[in-house]
């Protein structure tokens, strides 16, 4: 699902970008154990001195580079459940993980190409490192609206009004939200509306 939902606008924009995020998310999904070859890729990402510059970054501008989501925090209460921690675990784990995998290496690769291009046309305009490093901010923030890695607690959000969603709009609350940041993105100024 997240291939052709969270990650359609890194298909659209840069298709090979959004192969090897998939192939990532796949092959977490059919890993042994699906966690531990989640966080073998984190540390894959933390050995590679171009990757973790890229993920510093992104993370100083503001993107949402944890490579996890609010997105299966609904599901939490499975868990208490007896004998719902095994299934939450091999089921849903297993399909977070995957999830968690894929968007969060989308996000960064869809940052990275805007932010290239951000960069090369700033150069081109005699832009001022500032004015460069705006531009970024602003990219993060349109990643995190595309791909749908806003997070609600982030937002300022309630507890309570995070709970009544997750329990009645399940996933909805989120695909709304990213909607409605995407159209705010398309009608403002910048790169980033041009992008959008």
């Amino acid at each position: 699902g997240q291939g052709f939902i969270q990650t359609l606008p890194l298909l659209a924009y840069r298709p090979n970008r959004w192969a090897r995020s998939m192939s990532i998310g796949i092959r977490t999904l059919v890993a042994r154990d699906p966690q531990a070859y989640h966080n073998q890729m984190l540390r894959n990402i933390r050995n590679d001195p171009e990757k973790m510059a890229l993920v510093q970054e992104a993370a100083d501008y503001g993107l949402n580079i944890g490579f996890l989501s609010e997105f299966f925090e609904p599901l939490a209460w499975m868990k208490e459940i007896p004998g719902g921690r095994r299934a939450v675990e091999s089921t849903i784990g297993r399909f977070g993980a995957a999830f968690h995998a894929q968007v969060g290496m989308a996000r960064l690769e869809m940052y990275d190409a805007m932010t290239q291009m951000a960069k090369k046309q700033g150069l081109r305009q005699n832009h001022t490192a500032q004015q460069i490093a705006e531009e970024s901010r602003r990219v993060a923030r349109i990643t995190d609206s595309l791909m749908g890695g806003t997070s609600t607690k982030g937002l300022g959000i309630s507890v309570t009004q995070r709970q009544v969603e997750n329990a009645w709009l399940f996933f909805a609350a989120r695909y709304t939200r990213s909607v409605f940041g995407v159209l705010a993105h398309a009608f403002g100024q910048g790169m980033g509306a041009r992008e959008t």
